[in-house]
């Protein structure tokens, strides 16, 4: 299943690369962002060996996935960079048939993205996300659990495209360290956003 994900991203990659980025428009004073993608989850030794085993099991099928929701950002007077804030999201699922296991871990905050091109998303692009962290699992049991609150970073980048007037699309390469109850939690995400 990971190869297939990773072959979709590739093609989605393709395809936005074809496209033609002759659209622009003026700066906006603010914009949302929203992304979705795949993640490679790093976890703590002991988690990282259960869920290895797990995931080497004949039946079982693994998905990761990387998700940025609720971005608002606001222009700088630069117009090149644009603060906000956004939650930032990856899910590890482990299915048998009707059995699941899912693992979501969250960073929310203060986000900035900085472009080198002519305007925000339009071009090269860094970013980096500080905030709250925590972990939550779920079950086909019916049964959760959520982590106590932890802190957080992204650092990241990527390439921006425009495809029209007011939509950008962003290629995402990010890290994030999340520190949960004294334990390292990283997450590699490899994304496809819009930034409206």
């Amino acid at each position: 299943m990971k190869g297939g994900l990773c072959s979709i991203c590739l093609l989605v990659s393709i395809a936005v690369i074809s496209l033609p980025t002759e659209a622009s428009a003026k700066t906006e004073s603010w914009y949302t962002y929203w992304g979705l993608g795949y993640a490679h989850g790093l976890y703590p030794t002991g988690l990282q060996s259960v869920l290895d085993d797990l995931a080497d099991l004949p039946q079982i099928t693994h998905i990761s996935i990387a998700l940025d929701i609720l971005g608002f950002y606001f222009t700088m007077a630069n117009g090149k960079t644009i603060v906000g804030g956004i939650i930032n999201g990856a899910g590890d699922r482990y299915s048998d048939d009707d059995v699941w296991m899912q693992l979501n871990s969250y960073l929310i905050g203060p986000s900035v993205m900085h472009t080198f091109g002519p305007e925000p998303g339009d071009g090269l692009f860094v970013r980096a996300d500080v905030g709250l962290a925590w972990l939550a699992i779920t079950s086909s049991e019916g049964d959760g659990e959520s982590s106590d609150k932890g802190a957080g970073v992204l650092l990241g980048g990527g390439y921006g495209f425009a495809v029209s007037e007011g939509t950008r699309l962003l290629l995402n390469l990010n890290y994030s360290l999340r520190r949960v109850e004294e334990e390292n939690y990283g997450m590699v995400g490899i994304s496809l956003g819009g930034l409206f």
